[in-house]
């Protein structure tokens, strides 16, 4: 690692080794890069619902102007709990829209089998024509009972 590049946790399931070199590294840490990317929905969601919760306490104080115990109107500490409720609500909200967004634009066929609702996890690996073999390789190295490749 080079002093200026910033140190990356990549976790491997499995019971291989797992160097910089190693094909299980570069899917770890493509898979990183798009949890990244989902991420930046939730956070945007969460950073609109806490100014929505403060803003809308603001101002209903200030539209109805109620004095209680000599506090200023305005009193910014008692409204933390709704920013908070509205920071979770606004959160999960966008994190909804973002998969329906994903869903209508991506509008593939999904990987789905009818054992994975009783007893089977799956796992979908989408990856270019040329890296399928590697991708096959690995995730049958590492323990997997059935591996299908489709077009």
């Amino acid at each position: 690692m080079s002093p200026g590049e910033r140190p990356r946790q990549i976790s491997v399931i499995g019971s291989g080794e797992c160097g910089e070199d190693s094909e299980a590294w570069r899917l770890a840490e493509e898979v990183g890069r798009l949890l990244a990317g989902a991420g930046a929905t939730v956070v945007c969601g969460g950073l609109t619902g806490v100014t929505l919760g403060f803003l809308m306490t603001v101002w209903m104080s200030l539209d109805y102007p109620i004095v209680v115990g000599g506090k200023v109107i305005p009193s910014l500490i008692p409204y933390v709990v709704i920013a908070f409720e509205l920071t979770i609500l606004c959160g999960a909200l966008a994190t909804v829209a973002g998969l329906l967004f994903n869903i209508i634009v991506t509008r593939k066929a999904a990987a789905y089998d009818p054992r994975f609702t009783d007893d089977r996890i799956g796992l979908f690996v989408p990856c270019p024509a040329e890296r399928r073999s590697a991708v096959q390789q690995l995730l049958e190295s590492s323990g997997a009972e059935e591996v299908r490749v489709e077009a």
